[in-house]
């Protein structure tokens, strides 16, 4: 019925399977490092600043606290790159309620809203940095810094995070709710 193949026949078929199996293997490897990269990268999420960012951060917190000379909001997080590095930079943050007429605003450090806070609250950048200066690298670094909150006002609702070059470019710029 059938000839059995030929040897040459038998060769070219060994070859073959050979060669398909090597594929699949490649193939299966391909797979399985796509999937370990996916796991091991952070998932997207609202308060995720995306793939691009070049600026971590870690443990943001705020607390209303009752001081002597009245109310102040406490503010502290951690920053660090994402790559390696050091970059020369400047920290600022902006509390805000907008909900508010007139609206509430501050800043801090408080000398930075001369140059780089417009009268209404909102971060201009562009010009020459004034806020905390502060030396990025791959470890953490904890930023704590603290507003005076107007007694008998709304709490604040915002704090939108700045984070400048000495150029004057925004690294970073993220808000986060109270």
């Amino acid at each position: 019925m059938f000839a059995a193949p030929s040897r040459k026949t038998r060769r070219l078929l060994s070859s073959l399977a050979y060669t398909a199996l090597v594929a699949v293997v490649a193939g299966l490897g391909y797979l399985t490092y796509e999937v370990i990269s996916r796991k091991q990268a952070p998932t997207q999420t609202s308060d995720d600043p995306g793939p691009g960012a070049i600026i971590d951060v870690d443990a943001f917190t705020t607390r209303l606290v009752q001081t002597s000379e009245g109310e102040r909001l406490n503010v502290v997080l951690r920053l660090r790159l994402t790559r390696p590095g050091t970059v020369e930079c400047h920290v600022y943050f902006v509390a805000r309620n907008d909900r508010v007429a007139p609206k509430l605003w501050a800043v801090w450090p408080p000398e930075s809203a001369r140059t780089n806070v417009t009268g209404g609250g909102h971060f201009t950048g562009g010009a020459a940095p004034t806020g905390q200066p502060i030396t990025l690298g791959t470890s953490w670094i904890r930023i704590a810094g603290s507003v005076a909150h107007p007694a008998g006002r709304p709490p604040f609702e915002t704090v939108v995070l700045y984070v400048v070059a000495h150029n004057g470019q925004v690294l970073l710029a993220r808000p986060f709710s109270v």
